[in-house]
């Protein structure tokens, strides 16, 4: 079984840091039955980059693949980091317009190997599913993941304290896949 390293998967106002956004709990029907319970990303009214954090702690030189659903809100455009814990040094993402139906993986810092990215509709629902796979370089294992908002010109720039998108289950496991189910984890 797949081991998602992300802790509370569900509830981004819990055990990740706040990086100029604010989460609204319970405020989409997630994709999978319906349940009113997938959070809404919101970017606050600083100029900044609007991302919410964790912090995790990963095997130096393994193979990560990150995922997670997302609904389009006010916003369209994000992205999902995975680096070195400061998300500075070694850094790769995936930068996703939902809108134009894409997504493209880039390293933003360091030494990174990206070998798969996909954005797919979901059947029935106006829900997409993205995926990348990431190797950082041979030796972070102190790590962080991130979930990241775009105002159609940049990642940093001045929120209006409302618009966002829907992220839900964000998961993070170890090795290399093309698709991964989205695990929920409450610890």
């Amino acid at each position: 079984t797949l081991l998602n390293l992300i802790i509370q998967s569900v509830d981004l106002a819990t055990s990740w840091t706040a990086g100029a956004t604010a989460v609204t709990a319970n405020a989409a029907a997630n994709p999978n039955d319906g349940t009113v319970n997938a959070g809404k990303l919101k970017e606050d009214s600083a100029t900044s980059t609007h991302q919410r954090s964790q912090a995790i702690t990963i095997s130096a030189g393994g193979t990560y693949t990150f995922a997670m659903a997302v609904l389009a809100g006010e916003r369209t455009r994000g992205r999902l980091l995975f680096g070195d814990s400061t998300l500075a040094s070694v850094c790769a993402a995936l930068e996703y317009d939902l809108s134009a139906g894409t997504a493209t993986g880039t390293t933003v810092a360091g030494t990174t190997t990206i070998t798969n990215t996909l954005i797919l509709a979901l059947p029935n629902s106006l829900w997409s599913y993205i995926l990348f796979t990431v190797r950082l370089d041979g030796s972070t294992t102190a790590a962080a993941v991130a979930l990241g908002l775009h105002n159609g010109t940049s990642y940093n720039y001045a929120g209006d304290g409302t618009s966002g998108l829907y992220p839900y289950r964000p998961t993070l496991v170890a090795g290399s896949y093309t698709r991964i189910p989205l695990i929920d984890t409450t610890t």
